[in-house]
């Protein structure tokens, strides 16, 4: 059973970063609209949620979540190179995987240092395989724990954890596996 306390974290969570997001877009209209509804309604937070990201995400085009060209370079070096991409695409998939647990905890625990650390590794490993925008999250990650600033770290790791799922669905496209 989620506590009350639990439960208005999670809805805390999700609200901060949808107006996150609507900053980001320049829908300043719609956050106050979001805000009103936030708390006129209560128990229907989440409903009110879902409904703003669903016409966020119809609204503004996604750009594609991996630069594909990264991997051109490497089919075009000849006898081998399908199966060096595949592993490649394997090994970014394990290591962010993990890397990406380590923020979260890092995260949890308030420690800025392992932050700064597993955001850092995730950024590069990231910039690797072409994943340019959650290199760029980690980045943020990064400045955030090399300034000791965490305050705005879990809308962060939200919008990571978010990316991370685009990226992955692209990777095993990129690797020619049905999703």
């Amino acid at each position: 059973m989620i506590s009350s306390y639990s439960y208005g974290l999670v809805v805390a969570s999700v609200a901060i970063a949808i107006v996150a997001s609507y900053a980001a877009l320049g829908l300043a209209g719609r956050i106050r609209r979001f805000s009103s509804q936030t708390l006129e309604r209560g128990d229907q937070v989440r409903e009110a949620a879902a409904a703003a990201v669903t016409e966020t995400m119809t609204r503004v085009p996604l750009e594609s979540a991996i630069d594909a060209k990264v991997f051109d370079d490497f089919r075009g070096s000849g006898d081998g190179a399908r199966e060096f991409v595949v592993k490649l695409i394997e090994q970014y998939l394990a290591e962010s995987t993990m890397r990406l647990m380590e923020v979260k905890d890092a995260v949890e625990r308030g420690d800025a240092q392992a932050l700064r650390l597993a955001s850092h590794s995730l950024k590069g490993n990231s910039g690797t395989v072409g994943a340019r925008r959650m290199a760029s999250l980690c980045g943020e990650l990064e400045t955030l724990a090399r300034n000791t600033i965490l305050d705005g770290s879990p809308a962060l790791v939200i919008k990571l954890e978010e990316e991370f799922t685009r990226v992955r669905h692209a990777l095993e496209m990129e690797q020619g596996h049905p999703v």
